[in-house]
């Protein structure tokens, strides 16, 4: 739910639009509503509006007037063609580090992240650059992974690094598009690459 609403809100145009704000709303909403599930797992309530969370995260109402990313789905999509894992388990393991590799890419793109940090994990920004503040972000975003018991790497979901391995996962994905930045079969190589460890900074 979190990295498909993700997809659509880290894209251009980066002006001020409405689906943006509802994007930001609908995952601090996936938070509280996990939050909310892991304390009370029989709570018609808390699965109920987890469900409501899922449906908004892609019904494409938020992708309206964006051209949105699906980057982080087309390299994910080649490691469950290959490997017996979920796709949710996949996306865990390539998002955060598709992050580390766009955010400065353009200064949309860091601004971007940093808006999100502010607003979707409450990054204080006070006497930080727009980089910096991104950075907490995205760490943030991993501490949360890491708390859900989340895959963080290719080895937490039983896939080799070795080149060949790497090489048939970029070939796989490709050139799989973007918005920020195009990603080329290289970069999804790189990217993969870089699935190795934990993202940090």
């Amino acid at each position: 739910m979190f990295c498909h609403t993700c997809e659509q809100y880290f894209s251009l145009p980066s002006d001020d639009n409405l689906s943006d704000e509802m994007a930001e709303a609908i995952q601090r909403h996936i938070l509280r509503s996990w939050r909310a599930c892991r304390r009370h797992p029989r709570s018609y309530e808390a699965r109920s509006n987890a469900m409501w969370d899922s449906t908004f995260a892609l019904n494409r109402v938020i992708s309206r007037g964006k051209e949105e990313d699906w980057v982080t789905h087309g390299i994910e999509h080649a490691l469950s063609a290959y490997f017996d894992i979920s796709h949710g388990a996949g996306l865990a393991v390539v998002h955060p580090h598709w992050m580390k590799y766009v955010y400065t890419s353009r200064p949309e793109a860091t601004a971007r992240f940093a808006r999100w940090a502010v607003n979707v994990w409450g990054v204080d920004s006070t006497g930080k650059s727009e980089r910096e503040v991104a950075e907490e972000g995205i760490e943030h975003y991993v501490d949360f992974l890491r708390l859900v018991g989340a895959p963080l790497t290719l080895s937490e979901v039983g896939i080799p690094a070795d080149p060949a391995t790497l090489d048939k996962l970029a070939d796989h994905a490709g050139d799989v598009g973007g918005s920020y930045r195009r990603i080329t079969r290289d970069d999804a190589h790189a990217i993969l690459a870089l699935c190795v460890t934990p993202v940090v900074f």
